[in-house]
């Protein structure tokens, strides 16, 4: 305990702190801080250098991370995990299977309706924008466009609708 009498230097007696000097604490807190910057960087990068490029490698290889069509096995795994969710009894889960099939049906009928008009309005901004485009900035374009966009002409849809190809 510190008296009148005691000055920090005496022995015994421990020294005040430095003006300016900095705390342990506030230098754990520091520390925690940058490894927090670090950690948060590397996954940037890793993210950006690694893990981009392997998802648009397989995009464009069809081996996953593009949209397709869902398969029959697909589509019995979501009606069981709804079923389940939703605590379905027998009868409205035979109900509820019905009415998904006849809207799916119902769907698929309104896109090829909608087919012909969207592929006629991709083919006229493709040809709008080859119009104002230089060749080198067209095939640049081009070349920016996701792998089930590139072929903009009848039928560009594909035999897998605008998802791509059918799975294997």
């Amino acid at each position: 305990m510190r008296t009148a009498t005691t000055t920090p230097g005496d022995p015994g007696v421990p020294p005040l702190r430095q003006p300016g000097a900095v705390s342990g604490g506030l230098i754990a807190v520091i520390v925690l801080l940058l490894i927090a910057v670090a950690g948060v960087t590397a996954g940037v990068l890793l993210d950006r250098t690694v893990l981009r490029p392997r998802a648009r490698a397989a995009w464009v290889a069809g081996r996953g991370f593009a949209p397709r069509m869902m398969t029959t096995a697909d589509r019995q795994r979501r009606q069981d995990a709804l079923a389940q969710a939703l605590g379905l009894s027998g009868r409205q889960r035979v109900q509820v299977d019905s009415i998904m099939r006849d809207d799916m049906e119902k769907f698929r009928a309104l896109q090829e309706q909608m087919r012909p008009r969207m592929d006629s309005q991709f083919r006229a901004s493709r040809e709008a924008l080859q119009r104002v485009l230089t060749p080198e900035q067209f095939r640049k374009l081009e070349s920016m466009r996701p792998p089930g966009r590139r072929r903009l002409a009848p039928g560009a849809a594909g035999p897998g609708g605008f998802g791509g190809p059918p799975p294997r």
